[in-house]
């Protein structure tokens, strides 16, 4: 069983895509992941700047690339190969 909370939650979503016996592969995978990575592939500014996102939208920064970057980052994968828990919480109250 692979389980993380937040960005970890990435990590484990990675390493549950592989079989036992692919660490190495794995490995390279993830941090070819995290070595190419860039800001703009994990939020972009409202167009109103962040009081925008802050007073009207779900965060201050908006993370549709995010979304967008991990949708196509573990689409080449058909199925999980271990069991994964993916954890998150609340900003405000934990």
């Amino acid at each position: 069983m692979v389980s993380g909370v937040s960005v970890g939650g990435i990590n484990a979503a990675g390493i549950s895509l592989w079989p036992i016996g692919e660490e190495v592969k794995m490995a390279d995978w993830l941090l070819e992941l995290w070595l190419n990575l860039r800001t703009r592939t994990v939020y972009e500014n409202w167009s109103l700047g962040f009081v925008d996102g802050f007073f009207r939208k779900g965060g201050i920064y908006n993370n549709d690339p995010l979304l967008q970057y991990l949708t196509g980052l573990f689409k080449p994968f058909d199925n999980v190969k271990k069991r994964l828990v993916i954890s998150s919480m609340n900003v405000n109250n934990g």
